[in-house]
């Protein structure tokens, strides 16, 4: 890796996700794309998160503790207060990307999009269902923040690759606690009050 800035910050928030935290590390350093950092925002794990990250042995994985009340923007919140990249991307520590997500994401903000989101594969694993079910996302339309007032939010947070500078003018997410679970869908409403340029890909690049 060369010493210049990385152009993708991936902020991971986790608590006590030691069965399922490797594999979704694993999904970011597998990607493709390798210039990024990786920032694991840890809510004070009780379990064996902290042992299982320090196994990887990758200079670009950033860890760091923080305390987030059970308010999970919060510790994503805190992971853009560190973040250096020319772009972010969220990803949940139960949720992992295929090894082109960054990719693809990229080529779209590159050409001039804001803000990129693509479809997730669900996936049931605590009942053992074996079928995959795709989440359907669309491309949203202008006026955007009126598309996403009218017909809700197609962008699940862990899809999502974002201009830095774009969170910045929103100040990141909202931690009202009213908000709790609705926070994302908030951000991307504020999002489009400064820009039109979401772009959808209509891939499954990643699992939910």
């Amino acid at each position: 890796m060369s010493n210049k800035s990385p152009n993708v910050s991936v902020i991971i928030p986790t608590y006590n996700r030691g069965y399922c935290i490797k594999r979704c590390i694993n999904s970011v350093i597998n990607q493709t794309f390798k210039n990024f950092e990786l920032i694991i925002v840890d809510n004070y794990s009780s379990d064996n998160t902290f042992n299982l990250i320090s196994g990887f042995d990758d200079a670009r994985i950033k860890y760091f503790l923080f305390k987030n009340n059970n308010i999970i923007a919060k510790s994503r919140n805190y992971g853009l207060s560190k973040a250096n990249g020319k772009y972010i991307a969220f990803l949940d520590s139960d949720d992992w990307w295929k090894s082109q997500k960054l990719e693809h994401s990229i080529n779209e903000l590159d050409a001039g999009f804001d803000l990129v989101y693509h479809d997730l594969i669900i996936k049931n694993e605590a009942f053992r269902i074996e079928h995959k079910i795709r989440n359907f996302s669309w491309q949203l339309k202008k006026p955007i923040m009126q598309n996403l007032i009218l017909d809700g939010s197609p962008i699940s947070t862990s899809a999502v690759l974002v201009r830095t500078s774009l969170m910045k003018k929103i100040n990141g997410f909202s931690e009202d606690p009213k908000l709790v679970g609705s926070e994302d869908y908030d951000a991307w409403i504020r999002c489009s009050m400064f820009s039109n340029a979401f772009k959808y890909l209509n891939k499954d690049l990643g699992y939910y």
